[in-house]
């Protein structure tokens, strides 16, 4: 069985945000993964927070206004992709605006 991957987007609001999902899976088996919160901003996608599986295990990005990585997490299910994945979209679907509003206030200083 070839791996099958996929992508596509959850908008948040009335700005355009969004939740970038994109995954690789091989059967029920996911073998890797991005989510990525993106705020709309003069029409330009600024990516937020990101969670992915690079490094080989599950982790969660805080960005920058640059899309620098200012803070790293470790997931707590970090080999279980599945639930990663999961945890991820449900995260950052129910915390956009609090993640947009931090995002914003990093950026007016």
């Amino acid at each position: 069985m070839s791996p099958i991957e996929r992508d596509h987007r959850i908008t948040l609001n009335d700005f355009g945000d969004y939740v970038r999902v994109n995954f690789t899976k091989n059967g029920p088996t996911i073998i890797w993964f991005m989510v990525q919160f993106e705020v709309m901003l003069d029409g330009e996608p600024k990516p937020v927070v990101r969670y992915d599986s690079a490094h080989g295990f599950a982790h969660r990005d805080t960005l920058g206004w640059d899309g620098e990585t200012i803070n790293w997490q470790e997931m707590h299910n970090r080999n279980d992709y599945r639930a990663a994945l999961t945890d991820a979209i449900n995260d950052l679907t129910e915390n956009w605006e609090r993640y947009r509003s931090e995002f914003l206030r990093r950026g007016s200083k």
